[in-house]
């Protein structure tokens, strides 16, 4: 982002850039903070019409926390790519019933495997490892992981 930044600087006319960055080991600090030089150095971005997404493996509503700190422009992908949102709102791709069963049976047919299965608010795990920070929404929830049961499929 500094090169385009200074680029930009210098005058220099760019053509339409998107610019995407990870939320963990690069775009916060502590998991969950958006420095105040970032969120400048991606608002003066912004206003020279590049457009920012943040694209996370974490939930949508977690990537949403994150954006809301920068800015109501900043988008989001989500999910590892299963969530995108754009101007109109989000789009959500979903497994279908095959894959899903195939997953889930999969990891059932091994202990050492586990799956983890994403809404836009909440995450199901198909083995039980001990209590778990889990996130439903914004609000962190203390207990159990969400499990995933065959009658879910």
């Amino acid at each position: 982002m500094l090169a385009i930044t200074k680029a930009a600087e210098k005058g220099v006319i760019m053509e339409p850039y998107l610019v995407f960055s990870d939320i963990d080991g690069t775009l916060v600090i502590d998991h969950q903070i958006v420095t105040p030089f970032t969120k400048r150095v991606i608002r003066e971005l912004q206003q020279r019409d590049v457009i920012f997404y943040i694209a996370t493996g974490r939930m949508y509503n977690l990537g949403k926390v994150i954006a809301r700190q920068i800015n109501d422009d900043a988008r989001i992908i989500a999910s590892n790519g299963a969530v995108i949102e754009n101007e109109q709102g989000s789009v959500q791709h979903h497994l279908g019933h095959a894959a899903l069963k195939a997953a889930y049976e999969i990891t059932q047919s091994d202990p050492r495997l586990s799956a983890h299965f994403f809404t836009t608010d909440a995450a199901y795990y198909t083995r039980f490892r001990g209590l778990w920070h889990v996130m439903r929404g914004t609000s962190p929830v203390w207990g159990p992981k969400l499990l995933m049961t065959q009658s879910m499929i």
